[in-house]
């Protein structure tokens, strides 16, 4: 199988807390959101514990998603997390 890499973004206080927009991920197959969120934190130190927080959002391939949900991320997906966000 060919490696391909899953494009993760960050958005909004994650971006700032991370110091970086996006990374690239490389992947072989298919993992679940919390597998890539390991993935991740491997990666980036400071993203353990931001992408674990409960209030982080998320979305693969613009479709919102539980981020504590084993959703499969193949590669070639786009995911996004993200602040919750608040209106008034």
């Amino acid at each position: 199988m060919q490696e391909t890499n899953v494009r993760v973004l960050f958005f909004a206080s994650l971006r700032e807390r991370l110091n970086r927009p996006e990374i690239a991920v490389s992947l072989q197959g298919s993992l679940t959101l919390s597998e890539l969120k390991r993935k991740v934190a491997a990666m980036v130190s400071e993203a353990e514990d931001i992408l674990f927080e409960s209030t982080v959002m998320c979305a693969v391939n613009q479709a919102m998603v539980n981020p504590e949900a084993d959703v499969l991320v193949q590669a070639g997906d786009e995911v996004a997390f993200f602040p919750p966000v608040t209106g008034g």
